[in-house]
């Protein structure tokens, strides 16, 4: 019986979790129900968070040049080549290259992806990260990009922000 009674008090939780960034299916039944998503519910939640993504970024064009927009839309990425003064990209490289921090892996295919949080432990031991990060550029461009909300580790928060403050580029 505990576990009818966990379940129905987690029930509304993980009721609130479909709208929300969840992702793992074993952990929410709601969300990881295989009836619930060969009736849609998986497919409307991707709908679902390409028209917040679309949104968001609508949002925040106004903060990154035209030409990058269109690279985006283009392409899905931008690309800001020797963005760095060769000093700081140098410092940088040495830096990550020295750096032992816990790191998420993630594996598809041949690719193998390797995720470092950028906390403030490691800011402080990576430095020319920070100078990254405070670099006008990179918040705008950054958050343009992402998806998910902004914080204090380098996404640009444009709450604040008034037209044509970013417009240096």
């Amino acid at each position: 019986m505990p576990s009818l009674v966990r379940r129905t008090v987690l029930m509304p939780f993980w009721l609130a979790q479909v709208l929300t960034q969840e992702k793992f299916f074993a952990r929410n039944p709601v969300i990881g129900n295989r009836w619930l998503n060969e009736h849609g519910l998986h497919t409307a939640r991707v709908v679902a968070a390409c028209r917040l993504a679309a949104t968001r970024r609508r949002r925040l064009a106004r903060l990154i040049a035209a030409e990058d927009r269109e690279r985006f839309d283009r392409d899905g990425f931008i690309v800001k080549r020797d963005f760095l003064p060769p000093a700081v990209f140098a410092d940088l490289a040495a830096q990550i290259r020295a750096l032992r921090a816990p790191a998420r892996e993630m594996t598809e295919g041949d690719t193998v992806t390797r995720h470092i949080a950028l906390d403030p432990a490691v800011l402080d031991r990576v430095p020319a990260a920070r100078r990254l990060l405070d670099m006008p550029p990179a918040p705008a461009s950054s958050a343009f990009a992402a998806t998910a909300p902004p914080n204090d580790h380098g996404e640009h928060d444009d709450r604040n922000q008034k037209p044509g403050e970013a417009d240096w580029f």
